[in-house]
């Protein structure tokens, strides 16, 4: 049985309600990443977080355009 990836345990975490909002740079940066599942997670994240982050989330707007 394979071990569950950093970032699918991190959204498990966000699921259940704990507290990942202290992970918002490093999930903005996987932004550029070819992974469909994985860029699905990083907007589920910044749509949670960016209610109680607006900056750190209008500054992840660039990530998004490039």
């Amino acid at each position: 049985m394979s071990r569950p990836s950093p970032t699918h345990c991190m959204g498990c975490r966000m699921t259940v309600g704990k507290d990942v909002s202290m992970l918002f740079p490093d999930v903005v940066n996987c932004m550029q990443t070819e992974d469909l599942e994985l860029k699905k997670l990083v907007y589920l994240y910044l749509i949670n977080y960016a209610k109680t982050q607006p900056d750190l989330a209008i500054m992840a707007v660039n990530t998004f355009v490039k």
